[in-house]
């Protein structure tokens, strides 16, 4: 995995793409991250990424496709509440709380008819 964050460069990514297969990767995947100094999905993300991918290529490599940004997963960094909120996904978040004091002081729940 491959965390892009940081301003992105097209002679740096080469660099490290040729670094990884030198170490002895054979293979990355993508995270893009905050601070990569371009939106994500932009024309100029996808440009940068098309410099990995290719670059990846030339050197025999594979890439594997994230098509996520940063977390949580399944937001798209935010373009889905934009274009799609029906499609966001929902959680049900549990609250226990502690609570001091004697059980007489509980009144009953009541039920209706």
């Amino acid at each position: 995995m491959w965390f892009w964050n940081g301003k992105l460069d097209a002679e740096k990514t080469q660099g490290m793409v040729a670094a990884c297969k030198a170490a002895g990767y054979y293979g990355m995947g993508i995270l893009p991250c905050n601070g990569m100094g371009v939106d994500f999905m932009s024309p100029e993300f996808l440009k940068q990424y098309k410099v990995a991918v290719d670059e990846a290529g030339r050197l025999g490599m594979k890439m594997c496709l994230y098509d996520e940004f940063w977390f949580p997963s399944g937001s798209a960094g935010g373009l889905l509440a934009k274009t799609s909120p029906e499609a966001l996904g929902k959680r049900l978040d549990m609250l226990a709380t502690d609570v001091a004091g004697p059980k007489s002081s509980l009144k009953p729940c009541r039920r209706e008819p």
